[in-house]
């Protein structure tokens, strides 16, 4: 991996956690360390059990351990037992190791994922129009978790492996340095062949899964929050046809990962026997001169490492290639980590309330939705006062929702301002968004209770007199007392058990709810039945000149009672009333 990909890796772990990694760092050298003494630590055993009592491992065993005077059968079952305890005092510390590992990596896939969540939570309105929601869900839920499986893990797998095969060959270079120099060098080139032969086809696969991965998601959601609709045009064969496509493509590029996933494995099979057959191709040739029995100690250490090294190097590759499989999370991870909210206003806010007294002023505001300078509202103006009713009407695609979304502070105008009591609302637009109430054409619910969906906070922290008030403005009553379990009835996902004349009237519950200052309508009645809604608009009329509120609508009788109608045309506003 290389140095750049690296740092952001680190970037990603934020600095709270670099101590613990490099604690990790440390357990994991330990653990080679120990791995390498066991191996070490079964030289002498053999040595002694062929008849080599006299050999120079034998005799330094001998002075370390002061076992000169001890007789030959029970310096064999002293180093047995030496060689148990190293055994198990390495198999202790490795689970050990294991589980600090297992925790601390999950934790960070936990950190990691709220991190990237509560980004996107903070970015500009403007962030979530031009991206998909599927995507984003994808990078919060999936590669979160697939940046631990296949970055995290990897890694720190490739750093256990890198200290074992280091500690391993050093011992063999103890015990034979022409030998141990040989496997090595075979090591690295049977390593690079096998790169060589992997290495671009595993990040174009990388590149495609990631694209896919997303374009996966985004079908299913479409295919089932569209279920109505689909049923409707009978078209669910269309849809299975897409996500069939797709999801091939998809699991074609997985199968072609795990494919070349399996290659280390054999390639380092067919190696190891290699070096075991020349080793015994030269142990052949060299036993006139040196004997054949002084090889067995030496042959039984390298055969118990070669048990040990073979896998370590296996998950070297692996890792590596994991790593280079799944390179491009990495960088998106890290970019959504790093985002940075457009908007000027967001950036200079200041903690300081707004208050309301007088009225609200929209200084030539300009908008568009992107760089083309195509404006959707073009050096608008507007002066409410407090308590003013303000109708606005237009045809479709004319702005209005944009106005409203700019007026509520969801979206931030490229040039001009808007002011309450002469100050800007961007001075603290979290503080300006607590006294707004919108509701908006399109009513979102959760999977929840109704009484749940109208608070939309913490239910333990509700004000009961505020929704009881709710409610009965809105109407809810006429329908909720009717449900098996009333304001504790499940509205299902989206409000599917509600009709759509029932989710407005929970929009608007959930605006006069929170009692906001201002109450902002963007077509809040339009799914309702005549009488509803002039029952709804009776009732809201209550809180005329204690609220100021700007109503949004293409339905003119709703605004018979407003102070002044406007229509919004080419980017301005005109003056009808």
């Amino acid at each position: 991996m290389p140095n750049n990909n690296i740092n952001k890796v680190l970037s990603i772990v934020d600095k709270k956690n670099h101590k613990r990694l490099f604690l990790i760092t440390i357990l994991l050298f330990i653990s080679g360390i120990l791995e390498a003494l066991s191996i070490g630590a079964i030289f002498p055993l053999i040595e002694l059990i062929v008849g080599k009592e006299k050999s120079q491992i034998v005799e330094i065993f001998t002075n370390l351990f002061g076992f000169e005077n001890i007789s030959f059968q029970n310096f064999i079952n002293v180093l047995i037992y030496i060689l148990i305890t190293i055994f198990s005092l390495k198999i202790l510390f490795q689970i050990f190791v294991a589980k600090i590992w297992s925790k601390y990596l999950y934790n960070l896939q936990s950190n990691i994922s709220l991190a990237l969540l509560k980004k996107y939570l903070d970015m500009d309105y403007t962030f979530h129009i031009k991206n998909n929601s599927s995507s984003l869900i994808k990078n919060v839920q999936i590669e979160t978790n697939n940046f631990t499986q296949f970055i995290l893990v990897p890694f720190f797998q490739l750093i256990a492996d890198l200290f074992n095969v280091i500690f391993i060959l050093s011992v063999l270079f103890m015990l034979n340095f022409k030998t141990a120099f040989f496997i090595l060098v075979f090591l690295v080139i049977a390593y690079y062949l096998l790169r060589i032969v992997r290495t671009k086809s595993l990040k174009k696969a990388g590149d495609i899964r990631y694209s896919l991965e997303g374009i996966r998601l985004k079908e299913i959601q479409q295919g089932l929050n569209g279920i109505k609709e689909i049923k409707l045009g009978s078209i669910e064969n269309i849809f299975l046809e897409n996500y069939k496509i797709i999801n091939r493509n998809y699991t074609n590029t997985l199968a072609k990962f795990n494919f070349l996933k399996q290659l280390p494995k054999l390639w380092y099979e067919i190696s190891g026997l290699l070096i075991v057959l020349f080793f015994l191709l030269f142990l052949n040739n060299t036993q006139t001169r040196i004997g054949f029995l002084d090889f067995i100690p030496l042959l039984g250490v390298y055969g118990f490492a070669a048990f040990k090294l073979l896998p370590s190097v296996n998950r070297i590759t692996s890792s590596i290639q994991s790593l280079n499989f799944q390179k491009k999370i990495i960088s998106k991870i890290y970019d959504d980590l790093n985002l940075k909210n457009n908007s000027k206003f967001i950036k200079n806010s200041i903690k300081k309330n707004i208050v309301f007294s007088h009225g609200i002023k929209i200084e030539n505001i300009k908008f568009s939705y992107n760089d083309n300078k195509e404006w959707v509202l073009n050096d608008l103006s507007l002066q409410i006062n407090k308590g003013e009713c303000i109708g606005i009407i237009g045809v479709s695609g004319s702005g209005k929702t944009t106005l409203l979304d700019i007026l509520s502070g969801l979206l931030t105008p490229k040039y001009g301002n808007i002011l309450i009591d002469n100050k800007s609302i961007y001075e603290n637009i979290i503080s300006y968004r607590s006294i707004i109430g919108y509701v908006s054409q399109f009513i979102y619910l959760q999977d929840d209770t109704l009484d749940n969906n109208i608070i939309f906070s913490k239910p333990e922290n509700f004000n009961r007199e505020k929704l009881i008030e709710a409610k009965k403005l809105s109407l809810i009553n006429e329908f909720s007392e009717k449900l098996l379990l009333k304001g504790e009835s499940i509205v299902g996902e989206n409000g599917i058990s509600l009709s759509g004349g029932q989710r407005q009237r929970v929009g608007i519950a959930r605006a006069l709810y929170r009692d906001p200052e201002i109450l902002i309508f963007d077509e809040a009645t339009s799914a309702l039945d005549t009488t509803s809604e002039e029952n709804i608009i009776k009732n809201i009329e209550k809180l005329k000149r204690r609220k100021t509120m700007i109503i949004i609508t293409h339905r003119k009788s709703t605004l018979r009672d407003c102070d002044k109608i406007y229509t919004l045309k080419e980017g301005k506003l005109y003056l009808e009333k």
